[in-house]
């Protein structure tokens, strides 16, 4: 188990620090951390603290101690709730004065439990770089004998384990209580979120603030006036102070760039168009509309071109503007009927905000080098075509047309243009692709008015594109969820806020409304929501646990292909660990610390394990019938977008995945 644990540390990385404690109890004052009465004086500062308390991770720790207490033949000890409720502030307050004797406040250490009703027997401390309780716990009995001895001690009978990570830290602080007397009331894990989100108040000492190196959430203000305000050709600076320790920033403020549209073109259907605006600044980054009003001009259900005006206010200054299009309604073709050297073609009617109709006709089904026949009349529904050349085959397509304005009123063609003249030009419409809803079975892990995880099978593209255009996920969800799926990633992929590879198995989320996509979508863009994916990859692994960190872009020789790229690539994580080895093969767990295309595959590609059956990034050829990758995606876990509360789903192994494990077992021994 030594060897197994100091090869953990060398790869996470992990500083530790641990206190020795004595069994004794001291009598005090229980603190009230919300009496801020007791610390009104100049001689405190309050400092706001951000983070996430785990009570998961609590549980986790108490799990792996009382399987250490089981394994000596020593009797499970219970989570107090007065000791975990001190634990966890003890834990918070770690992060602001990591320090075993005194609180941020000057106060003993001790008093956060003492009066509680269970005899306190002591407590250490620890940090790690992951949220592990069961890898603290192991950590602190196998580094210290006389801790250990402790813990199996048939005199401790109660526990507190307390965990947060600071919002601005990577690092997870933890604090285990032990109490030497029956717990006054016992809480179990399903009593509490997994997380909990937290800002709470702490009093720190302003006598021994700088000896202390307090760390805090700065609560940056606006001081003064902007320094320079930002326009669509400059960029400005502001500057802000901190509320609590007084430190100032200088940021820019870049000026904005971009203003783009929900969307650029429209079909007319009657209905006046308000397409939604998004305005970004140079360096890419959404500027809030707070600084700017939009003006939408008048008349916008009409075929014809539209700007929209942006006018910025606050800290910008200036104005930009962007365009949309409403397109005359289609037709399609109803029959085409050949002649002698000629052919004749009926459509269908569209008078509808339309001129007339446009013929086209070529050799090639491409509409290269294609002959145009105007309609000038949008009643007329047929047209004659002759003099062709025989015995060839010809592809004929007909289109709507608008005529062309100049200052709003229709022109001949052999108007002369004059200076000033404003030029409106509809272009034919070019329809889109309809996606059609199928009835196909899904596996629903879960479902409610916000969010529906399903099982996504292998062989199943998530949602339409060039050569899927039907059999998706994306038109399964269509005839389940009907028209209550998200619209943020447009018309081919209502819905989806993420995806998984065509081959690639497991739990999928998507999105039944643009409220709950934007909060699945925040998570994705901070990285915080659990993805852990099982593979069958080659060869065997040396460790037992593992990180690649290599950026990830489009192969420059194949851009159908990912490949490992230092200089353009985008930042990619990958932890995995050794679930099983074989002979020749792995059965790996990966935990996604980011989410780029074909992440796993290119990254256990790249350190010479590539997964079994990816015909894309290795040449093997598999033992097995495999169509693509044996890769799974098993656990998803995020914050309900509607609730806040933590919520994790796993999808089981698929059949053909724990077929080729139970061979590899069957082989192996």
């Amino acid at each position: 188990m030594k060897k197994i644990l100091s090869t953990t540390l060398a790869l996470l990385l992990v500083l530790t620090t641990v206190f020795s404690v004595s069994l004794s109890a001291q009598a005090a004052v229980r603190y009230d951390s919300d009496n801020a009465a007791l610390y009104s004086g100049r001689e405190y500062t309050w400092l706001n603290i951000s983070g996430q308390q785990s009570y998961k991770g609590a549980f986790d720790a108490l799990a792996t101690i009382n399987s250490t207490r089981t394994g000596n033949a020593v009797a499970t000890v219970p989570m107090d709730q007065e000791l975990l409720d001190a634990a966890m502030l003890r834990a918070k307050e770690a992060y602001v004065y990591y320090n075993v004797d005194y609180r941020p406040n000057g106060e003993s250490a001790y008093v956060v439990c003492d009066g509680s009703g269970v005899q306190r027997g002591g407590f250490v401390m620890v940090k790690t770089s992951v949220l592990d309780g069961a890898f603290a716990a192991n950590y602190l009995m196998e580094n210290s004998s006389d801790l250990l001895n402790v813990y199996i001690s048939p005199e401790v009978q109660a526990f507190g384990v307390g965990c947060f990570k600071p919002a601005d830290e990577s690092w997870y602080y933890w604090v285990f209580f032990h109490g030497m007397s029956a717990p006054t009331k016992t809480v179990k894990s399903s009593d509490y979120a997994a997380t909990v989100n937290r800002t709470d108040k702490i009093a720190l000492k302003n006598t021994n603030a700088a000896s202390w190196n307090a760390k805090h959430t700065h609560s940056y203000q606006v001081t003064s006036t902007v320094k320079a305000n930002a326009t669509k050709n400059a960029n400005g600076k502001i500057t802000r102070k901190c509320s609590v320790c007084g430190k100032t920033t200088t940021s820019t403020l870049y000026a904005p760039k971009t203003v783009t549209l929900s969307a650029a073109s429209y079909t007319y259907d009657g209905k006046a168009k308000k397409p939604s605006v998004t305005v970004k600044d140079s360096k890419g980054n959404k500027i809030g509309s707070r600084y700017y009003t939009v003006s939408y001009p008048s008349g916008r259900k009409n075929v014809g071109k539209y700007t929209v005006k942006v006018t910025f206010k606050g800290n910008y200054i200036g104005s930009k503007s962007a365009t949309f299009v409403i397109k005359p309604k289609g037709t399609s073709v109803s029959k085409v009927k050949a002649a002698k050297k000629g052919f004749k073609v009926t459509w269908k009617k569209q008078a509808t905000q339309t001129t007339g109709y446009q013929v086209q006709y070529s050799t090639s089904s491409k509409f290269k080098k294609a002959k145009t026949v105007t309609v000038s009349k949008n009643k007329t529904t047929s047209k004659s075509v002759s003099k062709l050349s025989a015995k060839k085959k010809y592809y004929v397509r007909v289109r709507t047309y608008k005529t062309v304005k100049v200052n709003g009123k229709n022109v001949k063609s052999n108007y002369k243009l004059n200076a000033g003249d404003i030029i409106a030009i509809h272009v034919p419409e070019v329809k889109e692709q309809e996606i059609a809803a199928e009835d196909i079975p899904l596996d629903i892990l879960y479902e409610d008015e916000d969010i529906i995880v399903v099982n996504k099978p292998k062989g199943m593209v998530v949602h339409p594109a060039a050569g899927h255009t039907s059999g998706t996920l994306v038109n399964a969800l269509m005839y389940h969820c009907k028209d209550h799926l998200s619209g943020i990633n447009g018309e081919l992929r209502p819905g989806i806020v993420h995806r998984i590879d065509m081959n690639t198995t497991g739990v999928l989320v998507a999105c039944k409304n643009d409220y709950a996509h934007r909060k699945i979508a925040e998570q994705l863009s901070v990285h915080s929501i659990t993805r852990k994916y099982e593979a069958i990859c080659y060869n065997a692994f040396r460790e037992e646990t593992g990180t690649v960190d290599a950026p990830i872009g489009r192969n420059p020789v194949d851009r159908k292909k990912m490949a490992i790229d230092k200089k353009n690539g985008r930042r990619a994580v990958t932890h995995y660990r050794v679930l099983e080895n074989f002979k020749h093969f792995a059965h790996i767990e990966c935990q996604l610390e980011t989410g780029r295309t074909h992440q796993i595959r290119v990254h256990m590609a790249s350190i010479g394990h590539p997964l079994l059956g990816d015909d894309t990034y290795t040449a093997a050829k598999p033992p097995y019938r495999l169509t693509g990758q044996t890769l799974h995606a098993r656990v998803l876990g995020f914050i309900h977008p509607r609730t806040g509360q933590y919520v994790e789903f796993e999808a089981p192994l698929p059949d053909y995945f724990t077929k080729i494990l139970a061979d590899l077992q069957k082989k192996q021994h």
